[in-house]
């Protein structure tokens, strides 16, 4: 009896499960059941050749198709979040006359791509001068396969905003914009384009934001030739800067370049610094370099600062620069007081740095090398404003000295070259000029150093010999220094001096009617007299040496 009552129970129980069973299927076999996502049917597309010419808004549950070339005046065309927009081959957006094209996709990405998904197979969005520039924004958009004429986003005189944006897969550039634009483009990405991601003017660069720009057949920013009038700022990026030829300008205002900033110089490009211009380029926490477009020396100009530039406003800090050069050097200040301070200035095709027409810049801690003339060339005025460096490694290993005056009391510092001091007449007057121990001064052919009317010449020695020679060692190489007797005499000094090669004249040193310090020198190899004494000078000549001086030691 209890096996036959266990078995009842077992066959309820199958009963009732085959029940549970049938009613799911029933229930699962519901008409109205939802349909897998994979059987959802695709949107329909839509085309549009027509201008528009009011308000309109181009809805996400369409595909959107362009044919042909599209005016955008007097309205706007809102593209909702998350639809995509196709266009035909070589069509064109063109946003013109009060018009206004709004692409927000910060919540849905937006996509505007081509029919065919084939570089420049369509043209571009063309953004011109009178459009609105409140109602011109592509965000969170992704932009692609356009480009067959120009840049799949081209701006002329417009102030559109980019942003969060992908532009990619241009047959030609990314974006290109004019002087007169003044877009917004932060934090978008630019690759796979057949030439360069930006194509901007030099004074419209300063509106690229930081972004991506990596993965270009051209993997820089390509600046036009322009003129900066108002202040400015080139953020750093991750390709370079490049500058065309030609002189570019930088005039009421600064252009500020952030550090670990690249800046490539096209051929003969330069870049001219005036009128209240100023050109800040400090790379104290990452070098800044400037550089030419091809390695090669004086493949471009040079930067000129000119008289009429901010001298506050003029740095160039922990600076790399090279390969320009192409005229007389690859720096040159004219009436300028820049700052120029532990950077590297190498591989000029001409002078490294060139201070003219009474420049005072401060200029210390540099290395200048690898140039095809002179590291330094300044003016005798001048040259106390070169500080401690570097400056070997150069096919003229000097720091070229024109002809000029000191009017002040100045410094020359001890150097690893000699300054190398050219011919006429180089006069002290009012100052007095202070040679460091261990300097070596070559006096060009015929040069003479005249000093007069309450100037001063103080070359002591006494801690390390400063020699004073000729350019070449050829005996009358140069002329004299020439102490005239309306010089400071308590501030002429010459103590543990070699001098030697002089004597073009009548002598290597003369002295008139004062009585100042010749002492403990070596005078040697002069074509005259080593000392000549006139009108009652009575100098104190202690402990000198003389040696193979045609005309005599000391003549009176």
């Amino acid at each position: 009896m209890t096996r036959s009552r266990n078995s009842l129970l077992t066959g309820k129980q199958v009963f009732l499960f085959t029940l549970l069973l049938f009613a799911i299927f029933i229930f699962g076999c519901d008409k109205n059941s939802t349909k897998p996502d994979d059987e959802t049917p695709p949107a329909s597309e839509i085309t549009h050749s027509e201008d528009i010419t009011q308000d309109v808004t181009w809805s996400s549950d369409q595909i959107h198709v362009v044919d042909g070339l599209i005016s955008i005046s007097n309205a706007t065309l809102t593209i909702a979040p998350g639809t995509v927009v196709k266009f035909a081959a070589d069509a064109r957006i063109i946003i013109d006359d009060n018009g206004g094209l709004i692409a927000d996709g910060t919540t849905a990405p937006i996509t505007l791509t081509g029919v065919e998904k084939q570089k420049g197979y369509w043209d571009k969005l063309e953004f011109r001068s009178g459009s609105s520039d409140q109602n011109c924004k592509l965000i969170n958009c992704t932009i692609e396969y356009g480009g067959s004429n120009a840049a799949i986003i081209t701006a002329t005189g417009s102030g559109l905003t980019i942003k969060n944006s992908i532009i990619r897969y241009s047959g030609t550039s990314g974006i290109q914009w004019d002087y007169e634009s003044t877009p917004v483009f932060e934090d978008n990405v630019i690759t796979g384009c057949n030439e360069t991601a930006v194509e901007a003017d030099f004074e419209s660069a300063s509106y690229l934001g930081a972004g991506s720009y990596t993965g270009n057949n051209k993997d820089y920013i390509s600046l036009n030739e322009g003129t900066i009038s108002q202040n400015a700022t080139w953020v750093k990026q991750d390709v370079p800067y490049r500058v065309t030829g030609g002189a570019n300008v930088i005039e009421q205002a600064t252009l500020t370049v952030e550090a670990g900033t690249i800046i490539q110089m096209d051929a003969d490009a330069r870049i001219i610094i005036d009128d209240n211009g100023g050109f800040l380029a400090d790379g104290t926490d990452e070098l800044i370099t400037i550089t030419g477009a091809q390695t090669q020396k004086g493949y471009w100009d040079k930067f000129e600062f000119r008289s009429g530039s901010s001298d506050q406003n003029c740095k160039l800090i922990n600076c790399l620069v090279e390969d320009g050069g192409s005229g007389n050097s690859m720096i040159w200040a004219n009436g300028s007081g820049l700052t120029i301070e532990n950077s590297v200035i190498q591989n000029s095709g001409s002078m490294g740095v060139y201070f003219t027409n009474g420049s005072t810049p401060v200029f210390e801690g540099n290395t200048v090398t690898a140039c095809d003339e002179t590291p330094v060339t300044t003016d005798f005025g001048t040259a106390s404003h070169i500080g401690a460096g570097t400056y070997t490694g150069n096919n003229y290993d000097y720091i070229d000295i024109e002809e000029g005056d000191i009017q002040q009391n100045v410094t020359w510092a001890k150097q690893d070259v000699p300054y190398r001091v050219t011919g006429g007449a180089n006069s002290i007057e009012n100052g007095t000029l202070i040679i460091e121990p261990g300097t070596v001064i070559e006096m060009d052919n015929a040069a003479r150093i005249i000093v007069d009317t309450n100037g001063g010449f103080m070359a002591d020695g006494s801690s390390e010999m400063i020699t004073i020679t000729g350019a070449q060692p050829q005996k009358g190489f140069w002329s004299l220094i020439e102490i005239r007797s309306g010089a400071s005499q308590q501030n002429v000094v010459i103590n543990n001096c070699t001098i030697e090669y002089g004597g073009y004249g009548n002598s290597m040193i003369s002295v008139n009617q004062i009585s100042p310090t010749i002492t403990n020198n070596l005078l040697q190899h002069s074509a005259a007299c080593a000392i000549r004494l006139f009108s009652g000078a009575n100098p104190d000549l202690t402990g000198n040496t003389y040696s193979d001086n045609d005309g005599g030691n000391v003549v009176q």
